[in-house]
């Protein structure tokens, strides 16, 4: 692609590459580009229409044809569960609406991997986003480290008495 800076207003232009600099790629790479038909929307991507006129841009829902938006058109059920979150201003469904309890326990290595692996689960299952999930690896993260931090702690002062008791070994 080409670009042209308009210094005064601050404009870029970008132009689409030629279709002889499209073909010369082509042939360095050995990897063919195929054309794409015009108006048509890349198969990971609704492609419905817009209230705009063009293609809805958005990627498709999984194991279905349109994005959550449009599919809720075609899907009663969808269509309710889209209209609850819009009347929330579009705050995802959260934890207690799956009626997920995960106890969480971050007290110990142990306990706090119990919790890691409860999540991951929920996760696979559908039970929860993987942005709530991210929220809690953060969480464990941070225990780990505090438990870590108390560990190198306690390490240095067994380290520290052990140094004191064989001195005072050493003068006896």
């Amino acid at each position: 692609m080409s670009e042209n800076i308009n210094a005064r207003d601050g404009v870029v232009e970008v132009q689409a590459p030629s279709t002889g600099a499209v073909q010369a790629l082509a042939q360095v790479t050995g990897k063919p580009r195929r054309a794409r038909a015009a108006g048509s929307a890349p198969s990971n991507l609704c492609g419905e229409s817009t209230k705009a006129g063009g293609a809805c841009r958005t990627p498709k829902m999984s194991g279905r044809s349109r994005c959550r938006f449009h599919e809720a058109q075609h899907d009663p059920a969808l269509g309710a569960l889209v209209a609850t979150d819009r009347q929330r201003g579009g705050a995802i469904r959260t934890v207690r609406e799956f009626g997920l309890d995960i106890p969480v326990d971050l007290s110990t290595p142990e306990s706090t991997r119990t919790v890691a692996e409860r999540v991951a689960g929920a996760v696979l299952a559908g039970k929860i986003t993987a942005s709530q999930a991210q929220a809690v690896s953060t969480l464990i993260t941070a225990a780990l480290r505090a438990t870590e931090a108390a560990v190198t702690r306690d390490l240095e002062e067994l380290e520290r008495r052990i140094e004191e008791e064989l001195e005072a070994r050493g003068r006896g």
